[in-house]
């Protein structure tokens, strides 16, 4: 385990899913990040992390434009050689290895996979008393995640549901999701600085988040 893997798996965790498909007699176990155009850069960086550390060489694909406009692009990796490499380490969707949450460095690393992900960033009340808060959207309550970010980014993390409008009655107020928020303040902005920032690839993530800790 080191920051890059960190990282990869703060993807996975996000935006990545592992799938299993039987071609014929063979089974393949297949990673897959699925990106609009705005976060090339972060798998462009797990391009990079492919290549340096489990030496697989693989493209970036173009699949369609959605519905929105907005192009959308693929990496896949192979793992079927790789599986007891994974296991080992720990890699596995929805897992936090016990290195990365014993280690200020490599959780770091990975919140910088989850922020690309899953994160979003805002600034508030800009001109009387900024505020930066960042949130991590998932599927599910991750209490787990909650105390890492409490222990390792020294500020206080709350969760927050994410329901359904009034427009989709029946199931208005039906909770789909969660949001995982915390500040970047005073007590942590060099904690996040140092150990958070540079993992984040997002152009856009990366520099409100560095516009506002300088």
């Amino acid at each position: 385990m080191n920051e890059r893997i960190a990282y990869l798996m703060g993807v996975l965790n996000s935006d990545g899913f592992i799938s299993v498909k039987k071609i014929g007699q063979r089974v393949r176990h297949i990673l897959t990040v699925a990106v609009g155009e705005k976060s090339l850069p972060m798998i462009e960086k797990l391009q990079e992390i492919f290549s340096n550390e489990f030496n697989r060489h693989v493209k970036i694909q173009f699949m369609e434009t959605n519905e929105y406009g907005t192009k959308i692009y693929r990496i896949e990796l192979s793992l079927t050689r790789l599986l007891p490499l994974f296991t080992n380490i720990g890699i596995k969707k929805g897992n936090i290895p016990i290195p990365i949450q014993s280690d200020v460095k490599l959780f770091s690393a990975y919140m910088g996979g989850l922020i690309d992900g899953d994160g979003t960033v805002c600034v508030k009340r800009r001109k009387s008393y900024p505020q930066c808060v960042v949130r991590i959207i998932d599927g599910k309550k991750s209490e787990e995640l909650k105390q890492h970010i409490e222990h390792f980014l020294n500020c206080k993390c709350w969760i927050e549901p994410i329901k359904k409008s009034s427009y989709h009655f029946p199931t208005k107020n039906s909770i789909v999701g969660y949001r995982h928020c915390f500040y970047v303040s005073k007590k942590n902005k060099y904690i996040f600085k140092k150990l958070v920032l540079p993992y984040i690839q997002i152009n856009h993530k990366n520099k409100m988040l560095n516009d506002f800790v300088n």
